[in-house]
């Protein structure tokens, strides 16, 4: 049956990531490595980061519903142009490709499979607290159910609002990759975006979960405050797109464009990537770097850590 392996992380994009020595005549690799670096595997894009049937829509009349599988494989074929055609050439980047480059960082967010279990256990714990109301107020005295009825009175809506949530939570996760993609899509557009690059030999890394959404500013605070939302102004998200290219988007009105960053912040930004991995990172060679493993605080704001060092060694030559 076709289209049954649907992967989270596109083959497309892995691809830029595959092993520049691979010998001739094998399928080119990726390198595997569990998030805690100990162990590492060659492996081919296809051949990792999938779930079957993990966008598909199941039909009463047992057909399969594959638009949203064919809506993301549509997204993928125009990143992989951008990123061969424009950003691998340091071409500008322009209004309609700059909004499918948008689409697609939001799609890496919302399709990962880290990212969807994480709000399917969110889902089905209010399910779960709502129908344990429910239960209750059903084990309530009549006399007591009719005076909650009567105040606030009953209302369809509410009870049409506990069905459509129910429904979503027990339906295909396909809507809310969807739903998820056009709720961000206008907050990432207005976004400052920039293409971080490196010409270091191992580069940027990526993983089972690439794109990151990290708040610098937040370290200080409770672990369960730190999660970054889209309006939250010192908000960082990053999308790694080759070993020699990163994505970064931020608020703000500094410049955007392609912006060469030295080795230490290469370094600090593969950490991160890493951290956030779900189980895997995925390096272009057998090799991994002790200070992606270092614990404690992270860099705070590296992007203007990077823009006061550069004004700073301007001041210094004048």
């Amino acid at each position: 049956m076709k289209h049954k392996k649907q992967h989270w992380v596109p083959r497309s994009y892995l691809a830029a990531w595959c092993d520049p020595a691979t010998p001739e005549g094998q399928t080119p690799y990726v390198w595997r490595f569990a998030k805690d670096g100990k162990s590492s595997k060659r492996k081919a894009p296809k051949n990792i980061f999938h779930e079957t049937d993990l966008y598909t829509i199941s039909l009463d009349d047992g057909r399969r519903e594959l638009a949203v599988e064919q809506g993301l494989a549509e997204l993928e074929s125009e990143f992989v142009r951008i990123r061969n055609d424009v950003l691998a050439t340091a071409k500008s980047l322009e209004g309609r490709d700059h909004m499918l480059l948008c689409a697609y960082v939001a799609a890496m967010q919302a399709r990962s499979l880290p990212h969807l279990n994480h709000w399917k256990k969110q889902f089905q714990g209010a399910l779960a607290r709502m129908d344990e109301m429910r239960k209750s107020m059903r084990a309530r005295p009549p006399e007591e159910r009719a005076a909650r009825r009567a105040y606030p009175p009953a209302s369809s809506t509410t009870s049409a609002s506990y069905e459509d949530f129910k429904t979503s939570v027990e339906g295909p996760v396909a809507q809310w990759v969807v739903f998820a993609i056009e709720t961000q899509l206008p907050w990432l557009i207005q976004m400052r975006l920039r293409v971080l690059t490196t010409d270091d030999d191992v580069g940027f890394i990526t993983s089972d979960r690439p794109c990151v959404w990290f708040d610098p500013e937040a370290y200080r605070l409770p672990w369960h405050l730190r999660s970054p939302g889209l309006a939250v102004s010192t908000i960082e998200i990053t999308l790694p797109i080759s070993p020699t290219q990163m994505l970064l988007l931020t608020h703000g009105t500094e410049g955007g464009g392609h912006v060469p960053v030295p080795r230490w912040q290469v370094d600090e930004l593969n950490r991160r990537t890493r951290f956030h991995a779900d189980e895997y990172f995925v390096v272009n060679r057998n090799e991994t770097k002790r200070v992606w493993f270092k614990s404690g605080r992270p860099l705070r704001n590296a992007w203007r850590q990077h823009r006061r060092s550069k004004t700073l060694g301007r001041s210094a030559g004048a």
